[in-house]
């Protein structure tokens, strides 16, 4: 961006004039000019529900009907739009599943348990679940109660909307529910000790649904919220990226620009940004709690001078920020099909290291942090010749790439197992939408077939082990990490896993 000065006139110039002995003086000036300050204030919504009475415990004997117990709710979500509450049975870690479940040693009985109902009587036990507004509390803000929960109901096996309100609440009363929870048992009943669980779940605005993806889940049952309707990628933590299978899939927003990412846990094991890098440093709000161990020294410099640099060589400064958006917002189709846009920014190294990489990093040493997303790094890099391993070689030789006499993953061609038509289906389509980004070299981007990837590990004083893809040649497609083209100045594309 350009910034243009401009000058305006404040009136006539003042003048003296002599003549004829006398002395005249000029008109007096008017300065009619005026200044406006565009104020913009941007209030976030901010919405939570907080639980009282979280255990639950009763003694009922058999043949009797009787109250569980009673939590209380409060919800407070500044969306003008409202929220809506939900619900879902849950035993274990497996939701859906409305039974309490006898305790049988360190598991859950899958013989002995209560399934859900409203009977009072009869030769089958149940337990259920009656929602309210609170008489308890307080509350300046009363929900609906939703789908029949004002009287004694199922506890659902999917996510199902207990209560809502249209509008927003303030933070201090906030709306108060209670959950009161009875069981009959059946005088047949197995003595014994029986265990579940219910979930709830605020979203907003109230006409929104839960997420129940697995990724969706795993955040929800930590406590997160959202972020303009995504959970963020600040929030990614070891045990959520621990709690999903491989092959789950979603989508994280970062919220140091409000770019949504996708992600997924990928064959080894572990969870990945799947498009590359698209941090505009010059849009973007980067400090030291939102980004992954940036030091002070790039803090400051960014503060100074947050622009990219498009045009001219980077070769001189190795320790200055400089980084490429100039294909962010290009949709030309280059000749695999791929959109420049899906190249992401092209950093140098300092930049791609937030300062953490410089020309005093030295060989096999790693950068201790980058501009990845809190909780998430710079995958490792490695070295072809040895038997040295960085994350990419690891995960290209779990997603089948064969590997080399030295165990690194290496060329694929029309002889290979797997295929190469199967390895450009796995690596440019779904999940890893590798693309052949070029790089930033010689005072200009190159949109050549391949893409290096930065990594975190330093090859000497002056390079970095980057990780090589796509170079097709004659029907073939080359993965490896590579000694080539990694020095510090050059401009290369990233991408972030998960601590």
């Amino acid at each position: 961006m350009h910034n243009k000065t401009g000058y305006k006139s404040l009136g006539s110039l003042l003048a003296l004039t002599l003549l004829s002995g006398a002395i005249l003086s000029a008109p007096k000036a008017n300065a009619d000019t005026s200044a406006t300050v565009d104020l913009t204030i941007n209030v976030p919504a901010a919405c939570s529900l907080t639980p009282a009475n979280t255990y639950l415990t009763n003694t009922i004997n058999p043949g009797t009907n009787k109250e569980i117990g009673t939590a209380n709710l409060k919800a407070v979500c500044n969306d003008p739009e409202g929220f809506a509450i939900y619900a879902v049975g849950l035993t274990g870690d497996n939701y859906g599943d409305n039974n309490l479940r006898m305790i049988d040693g360190d598991a859950l009985s899958q013989t002995h348990f209560i399934p859900t109902g409203t009977a009072t009587s009869g030769n089958t036990s149940n337990w259920n679940m009656t929602i309210a507004n609170s008489t308890e509390y307080a509350a300046n803000y009363t929900a609906n109660i939703e789908n029949h929960f004002d009287s004694p109901s199922d506890i659902p096996n999917t996510y199902t909307k207990i209560a809502s309100l249209g509008s927003a609440t303030d933070q201090a009363t906030g709306t108060n529910l209670t959950a009161t929870f009875n069981a009959y048992i059946a005088p047949s009943q197995v003595a014994g000790t029986y265990e579940g669980k219910v979930k709830f779940m605020l979203v907003h605005p109230s006409t929104e649904a839960p997420d129940t993806t697995p990724l969706g889940l795993a955040y929800a049952s930590r406590n997160k919220t959202k972020v303009n309707g995504y959970y963020s990628m600040q929030d990614m933590s070891s045990d959520i990226c621990s709690a999903l299978s491989i092959g789950d899939e979603g989508s994280l927003i970062d919220t140091r620009d409000n770019t949504v990412y996708p992600i997924a846990k990928l064959a080894d094991g572990k969870c990945w940004i799947t498009k590359n890098l698209r941090l505009d440093l010059s849009k973007a709000n980067i400090t030291a709690e939102n980004t992954n161990n940036p030091t002070q020294d790039f803090l400051a410099k960014l503060a100074i001078n947050s622009a990219p640099t498009n045009n001219g060589s980077w070769n001189s400064d190795v320790d200055s920020i400089k980084y490429s958006n100039q294909d962010i917002d290009d949709t030309t189709v280059d000749s695999f099909g791929d959109s420049y846009d899906d190249y992401g920014v092209y950093y140098n190294w300092y930049t791609a290291t937030a300062g953490n990489g410089t020309s005093e990093t030295l060989s096999n040493e790693n950068a201790s942090g980058d501009i990845c997303p809190k909780g998430w790094h710079l995958p490792t890099g490695g070295n072809y010749y040895s038997s040295i391993l960085g994350d990419y070689s690891r995960l290209a030789i779990a997603l089948g790439v064969p590997e080399s006499e030295n165990g690194s993953a290496q060329r694929v061609d029309t002889t290979s197992s797997p295929s190469l038509s199967e390895m450009k289906a796995i690596f440019m389509g779904e999940p890893m939408n590798y693309v052949g980004a070029g790089m930033y070299y010689d005072g200009m981007l190159r949109h050549w077939n391949f893409t290096e990837y930065w990594t975190s590990t330093a090859q000497y004083s002056y390079s970095v082990y980057t990780y090589h893809f796509m170079h097709i040649d004659a029907g073939a497609m080359w993965f490896g990490d590579s000694q080539n083209f990694g020095y510090k100045y050059t401009g290369h594309a990233m991408r972030c896993l998960a601590d």
